[in-house]
């Protein structure tokens, strides 16, 4: 292909690199500072004996979320798939263990 036919595609496809690079650093990086901040409280808590169980969870769903999105744009990377599989039994179990500390089970 010539560079016009190559430059005329591009335009096509009205994808705005700039922006999706954007939106991109912004998300991991919102992601890391929410880790960042419940990695915070779960130390916290335990150096003062108090439960965890519900950060584990927002992580959990948070990576969960993740990695379904991952593997819905990227199908074939297999990897996610265990993933959401290891990460989804985690939750459960962990969604067990916080609802049973409240003597409900």
């Amino acid at each position: 292909m010539n560079k016009e036919k190559i430059l005329q595609k591009a335009q096509n496809e009205k994808k705005d690199e700039r922006y999706i690079a954007v939106l991109t650093t912004g998300t991991l990086i919102g992601l890391g500072m929410m880790l960042v901040t419940v990695l915070f409280l779960i130390i916290w808590n335990l150096v003062h004996g108090e439960l965890i169980y519900d950060y584990v969870l927002i992580v959990i769903s948070q990576l969960i979320a993740f990695s379904v999105f991952q593997y819905i744009k990227i199908p074939e990377k297999k990897i996610y798939v265990i993933f959401i599989a290891v990460l989804t039994l985690l939750f459960i179990a962990n969604l067990i263990v916080y609802i049973s500390s409240f003597g409900v089970m």
